[in-house]
């Protein structure tokens, strides 16, 4: 699995507009949950993404 290079943390809250974002729960990476490889062996390394639950104050 190859890490996702375009992974962006955000540092404001897009629902309320708040900036004291505190990870509430690590949850590892995760591949995107809407790709579908239609190829089994294509050779081609799935790329992954770091998944975390916040919380804004």
């Amino acid at each position: 699995m190859i890490a996702g290079a375009a992974s962006v943390a955000e540092q404001v809250c897009r629902s309320c507009g708040g900036s004291h974002i505190d990870t509430f729960l690590k949850l590892g990476t995760t591949p995107l949950a809407d790709r579908l490889s239609l190829k089994v062996d294509d050779g081609e390394e799935e790329p992954v993404f770091p998944l975390s639950v916040v919380v804004v104050e």
